[in-house]
Order: C-alpha cells, then sequence, then structure tokens
C-alpha cells in the first residue's frame, strides 16, 4: 500500500513538474512574442515619424513636436523661433550630378545644419530639399539670427560629390512665435514667406517674417541685409 502511495505521489510530482516546464516555456515564448511585437511598433513608428534619407525627424513629427512647443513657450512666456532652411539651386546638382549625389548632398547638409544649430534645437526633413528647425527658449530675434548665420557657413562649406568640389548655399526664413503666428500652421507659413523673400533678394542670406508694420530695423551681417521686425 505505502508502495503504491509512494509510487502515485511520485507520478503526481513528475507531472507538475512537466506542467511546471511548459508553464515555464509558455511565458518564455509569451515574453519573445510581446518583445517582438513592441519592436515592431516601435519600427513602424520611427517608420512614420522620421526621414528614410536622412534618419532626421519627419514633417508629422516637426507637427507634433510644433504643437507641443508652442504650448510651453506660452506657459512659459519666451518666444518661439522657427527657422525654414532651403538649399538653393537644388535641382541643379540634382539634374547634371544624378540623384545619388543629390541624395549625398542632403545628408550632409542634414548633418552639417545639426552640427550648427544649439543642442536643444529640434532638427527636421519637411520633404525634398527642406528643413525646419525649432528654437526652444531663444532668447530673441538676435539670437535666432546667430543660429541661422551659423547654419549658412556650415552648408556653404565645400563639399566633394563624385569628382566635383562643390559649394551649396541655402535660404533661410526666420518666424518668432508668437508675434508672427499664433497657431503652428500660420507660423510655418510666415517662416516659409521668409525664405521666399531670402531667394528674392540674392540667396545665402536669412530673412525674418516681414509683419505689415512701420517699425523695422536693419542688422548687418558680413554683406548681407538682415531685416528684422520688431
Amino acid at each position: 500500500m505505502l508502495n503504491l502511495l509512494a509510487a502515485m505521489l511520485g507520478a503526481m510530482a513528475l507531472v507538475c513538474l512537466v506542467l511546471l516546464l511548459v508553464l515555464a516555456r509558455y511565458r518564455r515564448l509569451l515574453r519573445e512574442q510581446q518583445r517582438r511585437h513592441a519592436a515592431q511598433e516601435q519600427r513602424i513608428r520611427h517608420q512614420a515619424y522620421h526621414d528614410v534619407l536622412t534618419g532626421l525627424p519627419n514633417r508629422a513629427s516637426f507637427t507634433e513636436h510644433l504643437e507641443e512647443a508652442m504650448r510651453r513657450a506660452k506657459r512659459a512666456g519666451r518666444p518661439l523661433g522657427l527657422l525654414f532652411v532651403d538649399l538653393d539651386l537644388f535641382k541643379r546638382v540634382n539634374d547634371s550630378l544624378g540623384h545619388d549625389a543629390g541624395d549625398r548632398l542632403l545628408r550632409a547638409a542634414a548633418e552639417r545644419v545639426r552640427r550648427a544649430v544649439r543642442e536643444a534645437d529640434l532638427l527636421f526633413r519637411m520633404g525634398g530639399d527642406e528643413f525646419t528647425v525649432l528654437l526652444e527658449d531663444v532668447g530673441g530675434p538676435e539670437e535666432a539670427a546667430m543660429v541661422a548665420g551659423r547654419v549658412l557657413e556650415a552648408i556653404a562649406e565645400p563639399l566633394q560629390l563624385q569628382a566635383h568640389e562643390i559649394s551649396v548655399s541655402a535660404s533661410v526664413g526666420i518666424a518668432l512665435y508668437p508675434g508672427d503666428g499664433a497657431d503652428g500652421e500660420r507660423l510655418l507659413k510666415s517662416s516659409d514667406a521668409a525664405m521666399y523673400r531670402a531667394k528674392e533678394l540674392g540667396r545665402n542670406r536669412y530673412e525674418f517674417f516681414a509683419r505689415a508694420s512701420p517699425a523695422r530695423a536693419s542688422i548687418h551681417s558680413g554683406d548681407s541685409l538682415r531685416q528684422v521686425t520688431r
């Protein structure tokens, strides 16, 4: 009788051990599945919010960050700067040297702008040869102008593409929240308009958004005339 009882207890223990092993394996498989699912979601989100060519946050990411930055600026009572950067005559490079050279130029430009802006500033690729930079905690138009000047200098450095050494310039438009736009769409349009104004005035320069106001001042930087709206 005791032997039978011992055998039964041993069999039950063996069954419990097998069940525990199966349960442990199931838990491991479940954790691995959850990990793969989370990694896949992260990859999908990264692809949705980042530019494939440069790795920079894209237009969708810009829209979210701009709204958040404007809320922070409003709470803190500080201005927010927005730079709209467009490479000058990029299509000529793309057409004459090919799309591979154009892609290399865009990656180089993205890296140069990243190095030129402040550590806290956020850089985005909006598409094509257009970039934007969010300047949080900017002290005012003078500080925004300093960042824009560094961006122009960085992009203008000679670049070796294939067997050619080329120099590319950029046009930069600057808009300041809240004066140049109380919402994200308006602020972006203001910076875009300022960028086109920079192109009209000869390229390789920055311009502030010109509001309809007689109170204007000029800031000289090198040989370029910078218009600052007060």
